[in-house]
């Protein structure tokens, strides 16, 4: 998998800011003619003076720009997941203005709950690093296709009443395991509840800890509805709940996988085990000749002590070694 790049805030501002007041968007709006988006409470009061836009100069309606510029809830929905705690802060911001100008709340109409400040980050699916996240971690075994796929259930005969709840159980897990295409034998099941900046990598520091894993095994985190592929060791809690849309209606289930690391085997080619052999050999010859001649030297001296004649001065040809299984004979 490749390594993603971490981007930092900075260098999305020139997208994220509006153009008149210099700060991050609020109730983002968007001119019809150039796309341009600016603040709400910002653009308004600027094409009640001008019918042109403020960055490019186009015109927006001949006399009526209002009427060609529409709310971007898109492009407002970004910047609060970017800028998590703006959502909060705004809407605190309005909380206390209405509540200091009773009138002024009396003039909205009862469903502008965002204009009021009473919308929640719960109600936009807005997530914060200090957030806690309930999640489920499940360890199930690999998916892999049993050698004979057992019979469908409905292929059950007619006393299956008459078997234990053990043998049906039994049954039923081999079915819901078969080809390959199953969530595999369910292991372990945890819930936790994290803050939402806890990263892939502090969930595999976790399990390595609790079974007492090492570094060379390998652990593998999915999201329980997409297991195609696993999850990026710096992806956050919050990320994966904006990747997938969490939507809070139950934890956040992920799966993890534990992989025992490969014994490599040495492989000795055939040249370096001959070459071996040889050396072994040579070896075994040199210590049996050193023997036979310790043997030899032992066998010349008589029982006074004395030296015998040896077999050189009898005779002056070499002794001769002959070689039988690796076995030395002196004649």
């Amino acid at each position: 998998m490749n390594k993603s790049r971490k981007i930092k805030i900075t260098e999305l501002n020139r997208h994220l800011t509006c153009f008149l007041c210099a700060g991050y968007f609020i109730d983002a709006t968007t001119i019809i003619e150039c796309l341009h988006s600016f603040c709400r409470t910002c653009i308004v009061p600027f094409l009640q003076k001008t019918n042109q836009c403020p960055m490019c100069d186009v015109q927006v309606h001949k006399t009526r720009p209002l009427l060609n510029i529409r709310a971007d809830k898109t492009l407002q929905s970004l910047v609060y997941k970017l800028v998590p705690s703006l959502l909060k802060n705004e809407m605190g911001r309005r909380r206390e203005y209405f509540a200091s100008n009773p009138d002024a709340r009396r003039s909205l109409p009862p469903n502008a709950r965002e204009e009021r400040g009473e919308l929640g980050i719960e109600s936009l699916f807005i997530y914060t690093d200090d957030e806690d996240i309930s999640l489920s971690m499940e360890y199930r075994l690999p998916r892999v296709a049993p050698p004979h796929p057992p019979p469908p259930l409905a292929d059950k005969p007619d006393n299956d009443e008459d078997k234990t709840a053990e043998e049906s159980a039994e049954r039923k897990r081999r079915h819901s395991n078969t080809n390959g295409t199953g969530e595999g034998e369910l292991v372990d099941l945890r819930y936790l509840r994290c803050a939402a900046a806890v990263t892939i990598k502090h969930l595999k520091k976790f399990v390595r800890s609790k079974f007492g894993l090492d570094t060379s095994y390998q652990i593998d985190v999915f999201y329980k509805k997409s297991e195609e592929e696993a999850l990026f060791d710096d992806y956050s809690l919050m990320d994966i709940a904006y990747i997938f849309s969490w939507r809070r209606t139950g934890p956040l289930a992920l799966i993890y996988r534990i992989y025992e690391p490969n014994r490599k085997r040495r492989k000795i080619s055939k040249v370096k085990s001959s070459t071996n052999l040889k050396k072994t050999i040579s070896k075994e010859k040199s210590s049996e000749l050193e023997k036979t001649a310790v043997v030899e030297k032992t066998s010349d001296t008589n029982s006074n002590g004395r030296p015998t004649s040896s077999y050189a001065e009898k005779s002056s040809e070499p002794p001769i070694a002959h070689t039988t299984n690796n076995v030395i004979v002196s004649t």
